[in-house]
């Protein structure tokens, strides 16, 4: 192996910005290829936050075909605050975990295989999944120990819409593939995608349809559009199960619709579901609703 040596002078230092440059170059990249967290989110992913505007809009829908729980279509006014660009991934909920002694998602179940975590570490290659196998509780417990918590039912239809009024998806009337991680039979393999592979909707937003459902505060209840609050809606006081919402990669097209409304138990895992959270723009607005 041929060595170049670099001529030293009459102090016997080498002055090479050059070769200094480069080995600290190596080192970071070292450094880096050592650490799965610390590796770059998936190219066009915008890290942080969106500010949703104060304001009205239609929720619900009722059109032909429409369930019966996404029925009568009300106008709703919600506060405004900021939302998550992304769903919480693994190597963000493994920082909670670290940091809190909080269990990691762990299931014994066999269709869970592929997603449970051996420890406190996540299966390999996926620290830009969303984290799933998380209950409710789990989802409230993380989004309080990162300043924030679980959207409302009303706060995650309105960041769906983009400010659109009447449409099905967050990005229109018809979703395309190169929009959404969702089941579209021989087209696409059923399989969880990192956060951020997809297009973001009009507001920034990723996976607002598909990936993962996204645990939200309320408790569901089916007439509750007929008899809820119509400012900062919070749904109703108790229930047997947890709103979910967006849809996920196991369902088709009409489990993505904004107005699409799902339950599961909140003492229940799922490999369908993950969250995102919310934070308030501020603790009470001129219209006087709540909003934490």
């Amino acid at each position: 192996m041929m060595r170049t040596l670099l001529p030293i002078g009459k102090n016997r230092t080498v002055h090479s910005s050059a070769l200094q440059a480069a080995m600290i170059a190596a080192l970071c990249l070292s450094i880096s290829a050592c650490s799965d967290e610390a590796k770059p989110r998936p190219a066009g992913h915008a890290a942080g936050m969106v500010l949703i505007p104060a304001g009205e809009f239609l929720m619900g829908s009722d059109g032909p075909g429409a369930p019966a729980d996404e029925q009568p279509v009300r106008t709703v006014y919600v506060s405004a605050f900021y939302i998550d660009r992304c769903e919480v991934t693994n190597a963000e909920y493994r920082r909670f975990v670290m940091e809190t002694g909080h269990a990691p998602p762990h299931s014994d179940a066999p269709q869970a295989a592929t997603y449970t975590w051996t420890g406190s570490d996540y299966p390999p290659g996926t620290a830009d999944h969303p984290v799933v196998l998380v209950r409710w509780h789990d989802a409230a417990a993380y989004a309080a120990w990162a300043g924030k918590r679980l959207p409302t039912e009303a706060e995650w239809e309105k960041a769906a819409r983009s400010g659109m009024t009447g449409q099905k998806f967050p990005y229109g009337n018809r979703l395309e593939l190169k929009q959404a991680n969702y089941y579209k039979s021989y087209l696409r393999a059923k399989e969880l995608r990192p956060v951020a592979s997809f297009e973001p909707s009009a507001l920034g937003l990723y996976d607002m349809a598909g990936n993962v459902w996204e645990w939200c505060q309320d408790w569901y209840s089916a007439d509750y559009y007929r008899s809820g609050a119509g400012v900062n809606p919070q749904g109703p006081p108790n229930g047997d199960y947890k709103v979910i919402r967006g849809g996920s990669w196991m369902n088709d097209e009409p489990f993505l619709q904004c107005a699409r409304r799902g339950k599961h138990s909140p003492d229940q895992k799922s490999p369908s579901i993950g969250f995102r959270c919310v934070r308030s723009a501020s603790q009470q607005d001129s219209r006087g609703g709540s909003e934490d």
